[in-house]
Formats: structure tokens, C-alpha cells, sequence
């Protein structure tokens, strides 16, 4: 797995551009920006790009090894990746909240936006979007409506933090993570990984669900990345949703 690296200076969204040329790609594109016009979170939401200091790129996935049905579990090893990468950088209080937003305590650092290219009901190609709060100040993050915070804030540091390297060790750490998940006999310690990064297990939380809200107390993940609730009907699992813990 050798990345191939494309860099804007600014553009509308990484993801976009990579899911428009995706045909003329190699696997393991990684499309990256300073600055983004038009970054987009999941359900269509935006995501705030101040320009330079920080990280938008998204990776590009042609294997013929990815198989529709399995999609759910890829964008959360990009989310482990990041995880792991914030540890690295010191960060202990970092998290992932399901599906695969990486928060430190209960402020939003990094989300994850896997979109698919389909050629007929056949998947050409995935695409893996990172948007990452790297040298964010207080001010620069004001403007957002949720929690959100920065490597340098949660550091602590006044030291500028490199964003090229923070893309490298990030990649490293997918890359290892995804041949580990594409052998099958490996996923187990990979759900394991994700049990330890998560803080959910155990939690009561109301999940949002196509315009609907489903109360429930978080029992496990599957191999799949999908969620595993214990609601009033008994067990429940599910693909997608906004997850919101209830105190």
C-alpha cells in the first residue's frame, strides 16, 4: 500500500474531487487541502475549514477486497487512526463517539465522512473524508454550533503543531488498521480496539434515526462497525445514526 498524494492550496471538498475523478485514480489517493470552500459533514451539514494549519484531505479506496455490505467498519478505522494519533500527540482524553466523530471530553476535534462511488450496483470506489482541528484557535472555533476544540488548544502548548506530519502518522496508523481489518481473522481485535477508544458501552443514549428517536442503553459493536443497542424490543442493531448520551 503506497499513498499517492495530491495537494491543493484551496478547493471546494477533497471529497468531492476525489469521488469525481475516482476512475482516473490510483487506490490509496489521498486528495488534501489548506483550505476548503465547501466542506460538508454527514447528512449534508457543513464543516468549518479555516484556511491553513489544519487537516481536510480524504483518502481514496479502489480494492477489489471492499465489499458493500462491510462499508460501515472502514470510515471507523479512520476515526481509530486519528484516535490513536492524538494519544501519540499526548492527548489521553480523546474518544470516538459512534460512528465516527473523534471528540476530546465533549468537544469535537475531527469527523469522518465516508461517501461511495457506484458503477451500476457494483462499488468503484470509496472515499474517506478527515476534516481535523489542528491549529484552531478559541475564536476560530467560536462560530461553530456544537463543542468543538484543536490540538493546540487541548495540548496546552503554545508550539504550532505540523500538519503533514500529523497526515503521515495518520496514515500509517489506517494503513496498518485496514490490512489487519481486510484479514478477516483480525477484525475481532479490531472491534476490541474500538471498544477501548469508545466510551459508550454501558452509557444510556437516544440514537436518531431517519427523523427518529430510539432510547437504549449501548451493549456492544459488531465486526461490521455497526451499533448494538438493548432497547425495550431487545436487542437492535444499526448502520447509521446521531448518537446522544442521556444523564
Amino acid at each position: 500500500m503506497k499513498f499517492n498524494i495530491i495537494r491543493f492550496k484551496e478547493i471546494d471538498s477533497t471529497n468531492a474531487y476525489a469521488l469525481q475523478n475516482a476512475p482516473d485514480l490510483v487506490d490509496f489517493t489521498v486528495v488534501c487541502a489548506e483550505q476548503q470552500s465547501a466542506g460538508r459533514g454527514r447528512k449534508g451539514r457543513s464543516w468549518q475549514s479555516p484556511p491553513v494549519g489544519n487537516l481536510y484531505f480524504s483518502l481514496l479506496l479502489k480494492s477489489p477486497d471492499l465489499k458493500f455490505e462491510e462499508l460501515s467498519g472502514i470510515p471507523q478505522l479512520m476515526a481509530l487512526a486519528v484516535h490513536q494519533t492524538l494519544q501519540l500527540s499526548g492527548i489521553r482524553r480523546s474518544w470516538i463517539k459512534w460512528p465516527n466523530d473523534v471528540l476530546i471530553d465533549d468537544q469535537k476535534i475531527c469527523g469522518v465522512l465516508c461517501e461511495s462511488r457506484l458503477r451500476g450496483a457494483a462499488l468503484e470506489a470509496l472515499v474517506i473524508g478527515v476534516g481535523l482541528n489542528i491549529n484552531n484557535s478559541l475564536e476560530e472555533l467560536s462560530g461553530i454550533d456544537k463543542p468543538a476544540t484543536s490540538l493546540l488548544l487541548a495540548s496546552g502548548d503554545d508550539d504550532i503543531f505540523e500538519p503533514e506530519e500529523i497526515l503521515h502518522i495518520i496514515l500509517m496508523k489506517f494503513k496498518k488498521l485496514y490490512s489487519n481489518w481486510l484479514n478477516t481473522d483480525k477484525r475481532g481485535e479490531l472491534v476490541e480496539l474500538w471498544r477501548q477508544a469508545s466510551r459508550l458501552i454501558g452509557k444510556a443514549v437516544t440514537l436518531e434515526d431517519s427523523n427518529k428517536k430510539i432510547y437504549g442503553t449501548v451493549a456492544d459493536f459488531n465486526e461490521c462497525g455497526e451499533l448494538i443497542l438493548q432497547t425495550e424490543k431487545g436487542f437492535q442493531t444499526f448502520t447509521y445514526g446521531d448518537v446522544s448520551l442521556r444523564y
